[in-house]
């Protein structure tokens, strides 16, 4: 029973597919999974950030970017600040 004015939380999808047994089996013992579900969820997870990563190294040298890498690495410059009768570091960012 719901109590009023909560939601319970939505159910994953339940999407009935065939996969060999065979294959699935060996996924789930290379795996070290005991639960089907679980070697399921991460081979899917698995490729889909394999292809990610597949797109982006596909845009290498097509994106131009102009940086001044002297500029991106200098920090602010610590400062020593005396603070209620301690002294602390304190740096340039607004702390």
């Amino acid at each position: 029973m719901v109590q009023p004015g909560r939601e319970q939380p939505a159910e994953p999808a339940r999407p009935y597919t065939i996969v060999t047994p065979d294959l699935l089996n060996e996924a789930q013992s290379l795996l070290g999974f005991k639960s089907k579900t679980d070697t399921v969820v991460l081979s899917l997870t698995e490729l889909v950030r394999r292809r990610r990563i597949d797109e982006l190294k596909s845009l290498a040298g097509k994106i131009e970017l102009e940086l001044d890498v002297g500029v991106s690495r200098r920090r602010a410059k610590s400062v020593r600040k005396s603070v209620g009768g301690t002294r602390r570091t304190v740096t340039g960012r607004g702390r």
